[in-house]
């Protein structure tokens, strides 16, 4: 099941088309869904301009399986060689918990609370055939790996 809702607004001198507030949510339901059921939450605002051959998604929500995502994304050239840019995070979340969710093990650690608060920011970028991550920000349980 899935539901969306939205205010869808185009302007034919401009080519902009444009929907604020998109909010689609859904549950879906099978047996290769861990527990035989996944729900997903997605809001966002997203604009589609035609004349410049741009897509942008600002102020991303995604919600799946307990994880939070957020961010903003840009696609620009459509029409001929398209190109991507854009920043995404995701909030605290226990990857031991999510590992186990998924049917997966998570590693033995000898500290109890390992890997039960970790959290992502990227800044991300790409084209066809190629995807730039940097920096990639990783958070554990408050501490920080390093960008590179």
């Amino acid at each position: 099941h899935v539901e969306a809702e939205g205010r869808a607004f185009y302007d034919a001198a401009s080519k902009v088309a444009r929907v604020e507030k998109l909010e689609v949510a859904g549950t879906f339901e099978g047996e290769t869904l861990p527990g035989g059921r996944a729900s997903l939450a997605l809001a966002a605002n997203v604009e589609h301009d035609a004349g410049k051959q741009t897509l942008s998604v600002a102020g991303l929500e995604l919600e799946a399986q307990d994880l939070e995502l957020t961010g903003d994304l840009r696609v620009a050239g459509l029409g001929s060689k398209p190109s991507a840019e854009g920043v995404l995070r995701i909030a605290p979340f226990n990857a031991k918990e999510l590992l186990a969710a998924l049917g997966g093990t998570a590693p033995e650690t000898a500290d109890p609370d390992a890997l039960t608060r970790v959290s992502l920011e990227a800044t991300v970028g790409g084209r066809p055939n190629a995807l730039v991550i940097k920096p990639l920000v990783v958070r554990l349980e408050g501490g920080a790996i390093p960008p590179r």
